[in-house]
């Protein structure tokens, strides 16, 4: 492809990014993440709640997030080499099983730049058949107090708009809403709207 191609196409993509974004951005208070970064975790009764070994878990870790169907493709490699190898901490990510099976994951990674330590939340995935079952704070939570436990400035986490169970857990649990684009806004007044009707279907 021409350099003054390819150049147009990234300045195209910038551009476009001004007015819209895919996904939804979102962040903790880092005194909330303090204040968590103090507690001890533990998994409900059945599970166990831990950081990941790099080499005895990637392989489980890739067919956990291959398993969403929405995350691309996974390989033990590219768990170590785009998950673990950017980790805040080399225990900053946390994973839940039930027996030898991982049901759940979730990383705390690092994004830093223009000299500010910036943290992002990702990959949080549990499996359909253990949801409901009380994993989902203590395993998003322990994964992101390791950013209040290090002192980083900011965090960040990114969702599908469509992830409406997750997005609702976020918000419930003090998840504030970041306008990274010109219709951001809008973004989250429709995601509301979806979430209103989300509850109501739920708790009927």
């Amino acid at each position: 492809m021409p350099r003054k191609t390819a150049r147009l196409m990234v300045l195209t993509r910038n551009v476009f990014s001004l007015f819209y974004q895919r996904q939804v951005k979102f962040t903790f208070s880092m005194d909330l993440l303090a204040e968590l970064s103090r507690r001890e975790w533990t998994a409900p009764d059945g599970y166990s709640l831990r950081s990941p070994d790099r080499e005895a878990d990637a392989e489980a870790w890739a067919s956990l997030l291959n398993s969403d169907g929405n995350f691309g493709v996974w390989t033990a490699e590219r768990i170590r080499e785009e998950i673990f190898n950017r980790l805040a901490t080399p225990d900053s990510a946390s994973g839940v099983w039930w027996g030898k099976e991982l049901t759940g994951c979730f990383s705390a990674c690092d994004a830093s730049a223009k000299g500010k330590k910036i943290g992002m939340g990702m990959w949080f995935i549990i499996k359909p058949a253990h949801r409901g079952k009380g994993l989902s704070y203590p395993l998003c939570f322990r994964t992101l107090a390791y950013f209040g436990r290090e002192h980083y400035d900011a965090v960040y986490l990114t969702s599908d708009p469509f992830r409406l169970a997750a997005l609702s857990f976020y918000l419930s649990n003090g998840a504030k809403p970041v306008y990274t684009s010109l219709l951001s806004p809008l973004q989250w007044w429709y995601i509301r709207i979806r979430l209103k009707r989300f509850k109501i279907r739920n708790s009927q």
